[in-house]
């Protein structure tokens, strides 16, 4: 989610921890390749089976916690609307009750 302020787009603390740790991962797997090319095979499948894990998690994680967040917005917002509309049919109502007397 980015909020704007004055044409600037801001991240969210969330979003600014899932970037860099996506970044780490990329370098994490860069390396992982590396050491594979210098005969370290085993460390470098040890290396990428964990980022592996830690990306996915992570992603996952945030993931589900933008769309819980996003889904329960939209839910306050839709009742919101109804109360107001149902308040509002009310003052009319009873608008309408007055004036037929």
């Amino acid at each position: 989610m980015r909020l704007k302020k004055n044409d600037k787009q801001i991240h969210t603390f969330t979003k600014k921890w899932v970037s860099r740790l996506l970044w780490f991962g990329c370098i994490w797997i860069s390396w992982s390749y590396i050491l594979a090319s210098f005969d370290r095979v085993s460390i470098a499948e040890a290396l990428s089976e964990t980022v592996a894990k830690v990306i996915i998690a992570t992603i996952l994680g945030y993931l589900l916690k933008a769309f819980f967040e996003t889904y329960s917005e939209k839910k306050n917002e839709l009742r919101e609307k109804e109360l107001l509309n149902d308040i509002y049919e009310e003052e009319n109502d009873d608008v309408d009750y007055e004036e037929e007397l």
